[in-house]
């Protein structure tokens, strides 16, 4: 056991000395919205979800091994956004003309989210997949419903209630190098708990990424662009 926790130990250390490693900041946004699941809706409501924007910021570190593979990490700020619309009808008892409710649910919920990918270069782009887990941090929300054209704030407030403390799910993207240090990507994340009731987090995005510090094999720090 000894012998084999020293063998490992020291394909690490080699793996880290000779092999080119980058940190870097990205930034991205897009459109978030929580997937329903299985479970059957009432009769007689109708329930949808849209896309609010979604903003994430944060830092990666990228490990390449061979010339076509890199393993990487992310440290990553999420702001994730949902717009829930619940319809119901009903005719009032002097009038023959039915009527439609709405009730809106608009949720703003904060993450600090660890991506781990695996990245395969093909020239300048590249093909991610990997796995995202989430901390749930803060969220508000917002409830109101209306009535034809007239509106009403019910209630409203901030806090963890009705979320769970953690997320995760797959994750898989694609990336294109523009030069050295800049790239752009786009990803797409499917949260697999449930976050409310029956449904979870479906997020899209894309951005831009910046190689601060980049090490060659014969750690060395590249100035160029």
């Amino acid at each position: 056991m000894k012998r084999l926790s020293s063998t490992l130990l020291l394909l690490a250390i080699s793996f880290s000395i000779y092999s080119q490693q980058d940190f870097g900041f990205k930034l991205s946004g897009g459109i978030s919205k929580i997937i329903p699941g299985s479970k059957p809706i009432e009769e007689g409501i109708e329930l949808t979800f849209k896309y609010p924007p979604s903003l994430q910021a944060g830092f990666f570190y990228e490990c390449d091994f061979g010339k076509k593979s890199t393993i990487g990490a992310e440290l990553l700020f999420i702001q994730m956004s949902s717009k829930e619309i619940i319809a119901s009808s009903y005719i009032p008892w002097n009038s023959r003309i039915p009527i439609t409710e709405r009730l809106h649910q608009d949720l703003q919920a904060s993450y600090l989210s660890l991506p781990v990918y695996y990245r395969f270069k093909i020239n300048r782009l590249s093909l991610l997949v990997g796995w995202q887990t989430s901390i749930h941090l803060t969220n508000h929300y917002n409830l109101y419903y209306d009535e034809g054209s007239s509106s009403k704030i019910i209630s409203g407030g901030e806090g963890k209630a009705d979320l769970n403390s953690f997320d995760y799910g797959p994750k898989a993207g694609i990336m294109y190098n523009l030069s050295k240090r800049f790239a752009i990507d786009a990803s797409y994340y499917y949260g697999l708990p449930d976050i409310i009731s029956d449904g979870g987090w479906n997020l899209i995005t894309a951005g831009v990424r910046y190689k601060f510090w980049i090490r060659d094999k014969k750690e060395k720090v590249k100035e160029e662009m």
